[in-house]
């Protein structure tokens, strides 16, 4: 159906129009991501928090990634406890901690400070720390991570200086925004192997985060052979998280 036609049939109130046919075929693309690579992939909520998108997802995603408690009760809901739920959040307070760590699987705290002033009681929970590598690829500050004095993630010179990795399991990185082919990734990785290598070899899963988008990019070998090699030398399991190239 063209859209002129559908554009008759919905009402004048404001809708959310989806395509079924481009939702499938992105989540085909994911799943072969995964099958070629071995990597996890959580949808990111914030995207497009619909239910149809949701219910969707579930038939090829490993789980969801939150932000706000509310996502985390809605990723729960609708998991009901076969997936991960990783959550990050500057934002996080520390009366919501005890409700996360009895919904979420992993949860990724965005400062050291966050991270060791949280009431910590779940064992069945993997904890991570967000890492901000300074690298800047985005070109557009509102959308760039990592831009001057940005407030998300430990500055990964930071945690080259200090003792750290007692108690955590596993790092989160976010550096792109809608980015159309994976040298960001690459340097990102390469960069942090060389300021915080050892962590490497203690950490248990490493989340490369979102911004890619998959369904765009032609070449997707470079990220395979990237999840591989990670695998391969140091047992790490890896995550991404789409939003937009599932629902863009």
């Amino acid at each position: 159906m063209d859209f002129v036609h559908l554009k008759a049939q919905v009402p004048t109130t404001p809708a959310f129009v989806l395509d079924r046919q481009i939702l499938n075929r992105n989540l085909e693309i994911l799943a072969a991501l995964k099958e070629n690579s071995g990597c996890k992939v959580l949808y990111s909520i914030k995207a497009l928090p619909l239910a149809t998108v949701l219910d969707a997802a579930i038939n090829v995603v490993d789980g969801f990634s939150v932000s706000s408690l509310f996502e985390a009760r809605l990723a729960h809901e609708v998991l009901k406890g076969g997936g991960d739920i990783h959550f990050t959040s500057p934002g996080m307070r520390s009366d919501e901690v005890a409700e996360l760590q009895q919904i979420c699987t992993h949860i990724s705290f965005n400062s050291l400070s966050q991270w060791q002033n949280s009431p910590l009681t779940c064992n069945d929970v993997s904890f991570g720390l967000r890492v901000n590598p300074q690298l800047s690829f985005v070109t557009d500050l509102r959308f760039d991570p990592c831009r001057p004095a940005s407030k998300l993630g430990v500055e990964s010179e930071v945690l080259a200086s200090q003792g750290w990795t007692e108690g955590i399991e596993g790092l989160h990185v976010h550096t792109v925004f809608s980015a159309l082919n994976f040298e960001p990734l690459l340097k990102t990785v390469a960069l942090l192997r060389q300021q915080i290598g050892n962590a490497f070899d203690t950490i248990k899963w490493l989340n490369l985060g979102g911004g890619y988008l998959f369904d765009q990019i032609s070449n997707l070998q470079p990220f395979i052979e990237l999840v591989k090699e990670l695998h391969q030398t140091f047992a790490l399991q890896v995550y991404i998280e789409p939003g937009k190239a599932l629902v863009g």
